[in-house]
């Protein structure tokens, strides 16, 4: 008996068989794409297909055929990379496109039983490798987390911060959660340099990852990013719904026990935050590391204004987009939302901060 196949998949089914074939099916669709770190990703600048970075496909291990734009804050499975850039998001053409592009045509009923099976046994394997990937990866980042040491006035991270506009010597004591690694390996560069690291948690408050900052020190002492094509870069692993808790405010009690009707400031690096925090210490703040991560954001029901430390990215951007929603989704939680937004001569809070101190 033969039958449309098209009838006989779940769009899940037709999403595991893509990713089987994933390396093929990101050169096909983003044909400007490049490699990324050996073969595991295909990188390109967006949907659209022009070269760049902001795109990543993974083309290996338990998340092959995953995807993500991280400047305009989408992603998914490989048949939803289908609909994105071959079928203006309509999910149906994309099942009917991934149909004609997987082969299957027509098949006997036999054949789409024999291939629905092994498309769950491969998802049931892929649940199984990601758990153990996110354990893995969370002793990894513990493990870096506690080779790291606690800043001290004068070392490396403590001066890259002074340089981008925050003097921690306003406060009472540097934020616990970023430490300072004296000599951390960078694959991009193939040496080791000293790094700010930042310990991300999950919204239970479990350090479940760590954010890198690459650092150089020059002749005059200054220190700045290291000359990398990307200084900054968190672990492998994902932190949904968590960020780097910098600062608890004036209560100074942890995220699950602060009081009702918190101000919290969030930004997308630490470099935007933490100036605000030296000038505003009453306030709670994290910084969510990607625009895109602000909207699935998970806070405590405490937390009842959200003030946005924001970049100047170009009206109609993807980025400026994404900061859209994501704001739009903590209004419809029931939070008052603010942006605290640097003049349009600057890029973001800390390269104002840098030209105060210099003007001082």
């Amino acid at each position: 008996m033969w039958t449309n196949s098209a009838t006989r998949f779940e769009p899940r089914d037709l999403a595991e068989q893509l990713a089987q074939r994933i390396d093929a099916l990101a050169q096909q669709l983003l044909p400007r794409g490049t490699y990324g770190q050996g073969r595991r990703y295909w990188r390109v600048g967006s949907i659209a297909g022009e070269p760049g970075q902001s795109l990543c496909v993974r083309l290996d291990g338990s998340k092959r055929g995953r995807w993500r734009d991280y400047a305009a804050g989408e992603g998914g499975d490989a048949l939803d990379l289908v609909a994105a850039v071959a079928c203006r998001g309509h999910k149906g053409a994309a099942c009917r496109w991934a149909t004609e592009w997987l082969g299957l045509g027509r098949i006997d009923a036999g054949e789409a039983q024999r291939l629905k099976s092994q498309a769950e046994r491969a998802r049931e394997l892929r649940r199984r490798d990601l758990g153990r990937e996110a354990e893995r990866n969370a002793r990894d980042a513990k493990k870096l987390w506690l080779s790291a040491a606690a800043l001290q006035p004068g070392d490396a991270g403590w001066r890259y911060l002074a340089s981008r506009g925050s003097d921690l010597e306003q406060l009472p004591k540097p934020p616990a959660a970023l430490r300072l690694h004296p000599s951390l390996w960078n694959a991009e560069s193939r040496q080791y340099w000293p790094a700010l690291v930042a310990a991300i948690c999950a919204p239970d408050g479990r350090q479940v990852n760590v954010h890198r900052v690459w650092l150089q020190l020059q002749d005059d002492q200054v220190v700045t990013k290291a000359p990398l094509a990307r200084p900054k870069l968190s672990m492998p692993g994902s932190y949904a719904g968590g960020c780097v808790r910098l600062w608890q405010g004036a209560s100074r009690k942890p995220w699950r026990d602060m009081p009702e009707g918190e101000t919290l400031i969030a930004g997308e690096g630490i470099e935007d935050v933490m100036p605000i925090v030296c000038a505003r210490p009453e306030w709670r703040a994290c910084a969510v590391l990607s625009v895109s991560s602000l909207a699935s954001l998970i806070l405590p029901p405490q937390v009842a204004r959200v003030i946005w430390i924001a970049q100047n990215d170009p009206h109609g951007s993807p980025a400026a987009l994404t900061l859209e929603r994501a704001l739009r989704v903590h209004r419809e939680a029931g939070r008052r939302v603010g942006v605290i937004r640097p003049p349009a001569y600057v890029k973001d809070v800390a390269e104002l901060a840098e030209r105060v101190a210099e003007a001082a």
